[in-house]
């Protein structure tokens, strides 16, 4: 039987907040028949009791499955409607399928144009509630359409929102940027209907932020014949209670950093029954601000049960490990016999056996709560990164205490890895969680010192999160906020180019080179800097330090790179090559054959003067750059000849196997944690995974050793941001950009990668190393790929490989060195050897 499934709108599975004026369509297939390719496809959609369809393709002849747009609309889209939509599918032996029919939820009009409301006297603590009853008619969903001004000063959500005391969602996500250069505030849709009762309900929002001050909300019932009405708002406000909450957290200092203030939480349990409620008092949005739906999935709370907890012995301390670090806060049940006050500690590190609370990263988390006599039940809404927590002076026994970890819905089945080293399994795992831990509503470096997004961090981000999860939102959301947020190292506005380019081969929807495309041309330095040969030199400096030549980060890690003396810097230079190459395939996309050929050419022109002018064939390997006279800098870094590979600066095998012979000649890695992605993408890339595996699984727990067995030594759950703190001393222990082992256990060891957009094909080429035996699920937006090997007995030692193609793509089996095409397998489960 063929089936579509994994029905998706703009990468949704429940898309709850869809823009009328734009949706993209993708499904994959499930078949239990073998060679399984779609030939054509038919979307349907529909208005729930409509007698006629909103759409209706015809069968159109496509293979495609993703990124999939309706050019003509019987009945368009209208705001505040549920729609229901369905796939036929017809394959090339004559089958045919139909998905079962999905929902989703179009935007909210009243957030086209909202009205606010705050405390009438704008204090940064705010709780504000009303009440609203369950209609008697029989709803299909009910949801809160929710956004608050500014997560800016925080850098994190303003509001955290509850629906008869239970918790319901949070949010707004960072503010966006259009094309003139306003804000953009993001909306969620929360799906509230578990939570509304038959009778009165109490929906609350507990707020901070010290800037605009406004909170704005709409509950909304979508009946089962596609209506939908409003049963309360943020328009009303006279329905709405404000009370100022200043005297329950009692803000004193900042948990954040000299990049952002957010307060610390120290409780007072008894004045939050002593509040004093008010009427609340309109607010509004700045001029030229505009409202969006949040095109991501929403973030939530999850509760984490501690793996420790206990009194350490000669001191009045209760202390709680959860065995791994999160994002988020923690929550505390207790039966005090009188009024206290306790001090509450969170930190990544213990040091002499107490929580290192004043953190490596500048950060104090560090709190003072007051419990009142009798049951207290008190719980954070702000947000740490932390593994281990304290307690002095409790007056009693705690009776529960629980973490909550902020982040998306994480599904654990969605990929999977086991091989024959114990070391690999535990950096997979260890990667996989780093992925999950950090799944907020923006890739940022770390919750802890900056909360930045930065796109060197969101690009290695990127292909670690698409090597462990059938999610594709969050990565995008984020690369269309750096597209207009830009950060400042010369190399990392280019990856905003890279970035684009994955998210369009990985899901098959060009959507974000189309809207963004303007854009992704402007990060292109002015050709008028590229004034030797197409090289780039210093004269970038003029646009100011942003343009700043990164190489890698911190100075420490460069491997005693030619900086200074580099006017035009060999690493800033691959990295605009690759970045010709990829926009030249986004014009490609776009039918720009001008911008394209033009693209080509200069990408063309800039590899053949890298390599005449920076490559020294006598050491198959590039300088760090050409001096201000244009001689060569007498220096030959790692970073030099990595980046080149990783950039495909290089002609013929001759001189990629000059290249991975200096690379080799290193025997270790002597590049930051993030330098470290791009030299193992790179050897992978190249045919080098014997070393690449070699520097991935080497064993040195040596202070100051750069490998990831280190890492977990040292105890770190979550990637850290450099190797050690001998590396760095204001580290942390919760920094994505080193989950690079994540994207190369899928894309290096078993080269999964996508050839065309989408998985329409896809490459596996097996380097397996030093591993006698290992397996592998990798989501993809046409299903789980699948790939086992194991070393066969005897000379000459070949692999035994088992891989199921999912329906509707095509495996390339390379192997060898220079991956070579030994075969091609369409759907179905194939076994076959290739040579060791």
């Amino acid at each position: 039987m063929v089936k579509p499934e994994n029905l998706r709108v703009n990468l949704l599975a429940e898309p709850a907040a869809v823009p009328c004026c734009w949706q993209t369509f993708s499904w994959a297939i499930s078949s239990d028949q073998p060679l399984t390719e779609q030939k054509e496809y038919r979307l349907q959609v529909r208005k729930p009791m409509e007698p006629t369809l909103a759409a209706d393709t015809g069968f159109v002849q496509s293979g495609r499955s993703s990124g999939i747009e309706i050019a003509s609309w019987e009945h368009p889209p209208e705001p505040d409607s549920v729609y229901l939509w369905r796939v036929a599918v017809r394959g090339d032996q004559g089958e045919e399928g139909v998905s079962d029919e999905a929902a989703f939820l179009t935007e909210s009009a009243f957030m086209h144009a909202p009205a606010g409301i705050w405390h009438g006297e704008k204090p940064d603590l705010c709780i504000l509630r009303a009440s609203f009853r369950r209609p008697s008619r029989k709803v299909y969903k009910i949801l809160a359409n929710v956004t608050a001004c500014s997560p800016e000063p925080a850098r994190q959500y303003v509001y955290s929102l509850y629906v008869g005391g239970v918790f319901a969602g949070l949010g707004p996500p960072r503010y966006g940027k259009d094309a003139q250069g306003n804000s953009i505030v993001y909306y969620n849709g929360i799906d509230i209907t578990p939570l509304v009762c038959t009778e009165e309900n109490t929906v609350a929002a507990l707020n901070y932020t010290s800037a605009e001050k406004s909170f704005f909300c709409e509950i909304r019932a979508y009946y089962e014949d596609g209506s939908s009405e409003a049963l309360l708002s943020t328009a009303d406000a006279d329905r709405w209670e404000a009370a100022d909450a200043a005297a329950v957290f009692r803000p004193s200092g900042s948990i954040g950093t000299g990049y952002y203030f957010a307060p610390a939480e120290n409780f007072d349990a008894e004045a939050l029954e002593r509040l004093c409620w008010e009427p609340a008092e309109p607010a509004f949005l700045l001029p030229g601000t505009s409202v969006r739906p949040y095109p991501a999935e929403p973030v939530n709370r999850y509760e984490i049960s501690p793996r420790k907890t206990g009194s350490l012995r000669d001191v009045d301390v209760f202390f709680v490990d959860f065995g791994k670090e999160l994002v988020g806060g923690i929550g505390l049940e207790i039966d005090a016999p009188e009024a206290a006050e306790i001090i509450v500690r969170f930190g990544e590190e213990l040091e002499n056996g107490r929580v290192r609370y004043r953190m490596r990263t500048g950060n104090c988390y560090e709190e003072t709560w007051r419990l009142k006599s009798g049951r207290n039940r008190l719980e954070n809404t702000g947000m740490k990164t932390f593994r281990y927590v304290e307690f002095l002076n409790l007056p009693a026994s705690p009776a529960r205490i629980w973490g909550t970890a902020i982040r998306q819905e994480f599904d654990e089945t969605a990929s999977c890895f086991e091989s024959s080293s114990a070391l690999l399994n535990r950096i997979y795992d260890f990667t996989k969680y780093t992925v999950k831990a950090t799944n907020q509503d923006l890739y940022v470096d770390s919750q802890s010192r900056e909360r930045g997004a930065y796109e060197g961090d969101a690009l290695i981000n990127m292909l670690s999160a698409y090597a462990v999860e059938d999610r594709y939102a969050l990565a995008r959301f984020t690369a269309l906020y750096l597209n207009t947020h830009r950060t400042w190292p010369a190399e990392y506005v280019l990856i905003s180019i890279l970035m684009a380019w994955e998210d369009y081969l990985y899901t098959g929807d060009a959507s974000l080179l189309r809207s963004d495309y303007e854009l992704l041309q402007g990060k292109l330095f002015p050709e008028k800097y590229a004034d030797c040969r197409g090289l780039y030199g210093r004269g970038i400096l003029q646009k100011g330090n942003v343009n700043a030549v990164l190489v890698d980060w911190p100075a420490s890690e460069r491997d005693g790179y030619a900086w200074e003396e580099s006017e035009y810097n060999t690493v800033l230079n691959c990295m605009v090559y690759k970045a010709l190459r990829c926009l030249s395939q986004i014009a490609r996309v776009l039918n720009k054959t001008e911008d394209m050929q033009r693209m080509e050419r200069r990408a063309d022109e800039l590899k053949a003067s890298l390599i005449s002018l920076l490559y020294a064939p006598e050491q198959g390997a590039f300088y760090d750059g050409l001096c201000a006279d244009r001689t060569p800098a007498r220096h030959f870094s790692q970073h030099a000849s990595a980046f080149a590979l990783y950039c495909g600066v290089y002609e013929g095998d001759e001189m990629r196997r000059a290249l991975i012979s200096f690379l080799k000649k290193q025997g270790k890695i002597k590049m930051s944690v993030y330098g470290a992605f791009y030299l193992l993408e790179g050897l992978y890339a190249a045919g080098a995974g014997d070393y690449a595996a070699e520097l991935l699984l080497q064993e040195d727990t040596a202070d100051g050793a750069r490998t990831w067995a280190y890492m977990l030594e040292k105890g770190a759950t979550i990637t850290t941001e450099a190797w050690n703190p001998t590396n760095k001393p204001n580290m942390t222990f919760s920094h994505p950009w080193g989950s690079a082992p994540a994207s190369q256990i899928v894309r290096g060891i078993f080269g999964i990668r996508p050839l065309e957009p989408g998985f329409g094909r896809f490459q596996v080429w097996i380097q397996a190393g030093p591993l006698r035996k290992a397996s592998v699920t990798a989501p993809t937006v046409k299903g789980p790929v699948c790939v086992s090997f194991e070393k066969s007995e005897g000379a000459p030692e070949k692999l035994e490989v088992v891989l199921t193609v999912p329906p509707n793509t095509e495996a390339e089996v390379r192997s060898g060195a220079d991956g070579s095409v030994v075969c091609r397998f369409s759907c179905g489960t194939h076994r076959f050897l290739l040579p060791a």
